[in-house]
């Protein structure tokens, strides 16, 4: 897409989906995976988390709450860079028995310089439950920054639902790149209504497959991803998951 017609396109899109992220309802998935992205795009996480080498993708994910029955969600991202330009989208849908709710979100990040990324985010999120709560529609407004100090040091901030203050999340984390294919993160949670999360994730490549292991401190939540690159440049990832208040999840992604 050329960039004048991208640069219009946006300018359509602004004014009802602006920029955005997906919020999960019971979860944030890949709650551990870094904020700073280096060969690969996290933008759902992070608006300015875009690799330059990773051009455009797409992703299917599902997650299974086995401690819930009857309950399933869905995902699906997309992206694509053009230039210093990076722009990701996702629609998401949580489907029970008595609800559905949804999102749909656009985030666009610019690289200023070699080291420094910055992401504008706004997600439109709905839920139908017409038995309790009836229907909603809203938005939200995400902001996020990637810097790169070094070679081997990231760091990255994002402040979630921008308005009001009650509801106001900010993220900082630290990416360690120890070895070439070994990288250690650390990284903080806070939102005003509730006390501060810290987190730490190490993530290890052996060849075509790529472990991880996250955990919230105090004993929050963890989980352990497995990833697997195949031959037609697809890659499924299964991911365990166990969080206080929910119990444990099952996650599947297949990515391009």
């Amino acid at each position: 897409m050329p960039l004048r017609s991208f640069m219009f396109f946006l300018i359509l899109l602004l004014p009802t989906l602006l920029l955005s992220q997906v919020y999960w309802p019971l979860a944030s998935w890949n709650s551990f995976v870094a904020l700073n992205a280096q060969k690969k795009n996290v933008q759902w996480a992070n608006p300015a988390a875009f690799s330059i080498d990773d051009k455009k993708g797409c992703s299917i994910e599902t997650v299974l709450p086995l401690s819930i029955p009857n309950l399933l969600g869905i995902r699906v991202k997309n992206h694509f860079a053009k230039a210093n330009i990076s722009y990701h989208q996702d629609l998401s849908l949580l489907l029970c028995e008595s609800f559905i709710q949804g999102g749909f979100s656009n985030a666009i990040a610019l690289a200023i310089n070699q080291n420094f990324k910055m992401g504008l985010a706004l997600q439109t999120k709905f839920l139908q439950q017409p038995q309790y709560y009836g229907n909603f529609f809203t938005a939200l407004g995400r902001l996020g920054l990637q810097y790169q100090m070094n070679k081997a040091h990231y760091l990255s901030m994002v402040l979630d639902d921008i308005a009001p203050k009650q509801m106001q999340i900010i993220r900082i984390e630290h990416l360690w790149c120890m070895q070439q294919n070994l990288h250690f993160a650390q990284g903080l949670q806070w939102c005003p209504s509730s006390s501060p999360q810290i987190y730490l994730s190490i993530q290890q490549s052996i060849k075509d497959y790529h472990l991880q292991f996250g955990l919230g401190i105090p004993m929050q939540s963890f989980e352990v991803a497995v990833s697997h690159k195949l031959k037609s440049s697809w890659e499924w990832t299964i991911m365990p998951t166990w969080r206080q208040g929910i119990g444990y999840l099952v996650q599947f992604q297949l990515s391009r």
